[in-house]
């Protein structure tokens, strides 16, 4: 078995865990897959660096292509989700927070002003 192809079972695991009528949509499928993917680049190129006899310069290209793939595979696993709800952004949270408390805030003034 294949590193991506374990990537894909742990994945499908979790998520059945969670909740076995969850699936993966569209947009998460494609993200698995790049992840998958990026684990079995990351298998292939592991066993290159691993290679006695290396070149140097080598070494370093391939080094730097792993921490590439590593983090190409972090942020596509990071898309994953494992609930039914929409993903929020906590940015974007803050800021709806913050103009509900002004709009609380100037409605609650002019009704003082009012009275």
């Amino acid at each position: 078995m294949s590193a991506g192809e374990e990537l894909r079972a742990v994945m499908d695991e979790a998520l059945a865990r969670v909740s076995p009528q969850l699936v993966w949509d569209e947009r998460e499928q494609v993200a698995l897959d790049a992840a998958c993917a990026a684990a079995d680049r990351i298998e292939r190129l592991t066993s290159i660096a691993n290679t006695e006899g290396i070149e140097p310069t080598e070494l370093v290209k391939v080094s730097a292509e792993l921490r590439m793939l590593e983090k190409h595979q972090t942020d596509m696993l990071a898309r994953l989700s494992f609930t039914t709800e929409p993903a929020k952004s906590a940015r974007h949270q803050r800021a709806v927070n913050a103009r509900w408390q002004r709009r609380d805030a100037e409605w609650a003034a002019a009704r003082e002003g009012s009275a």
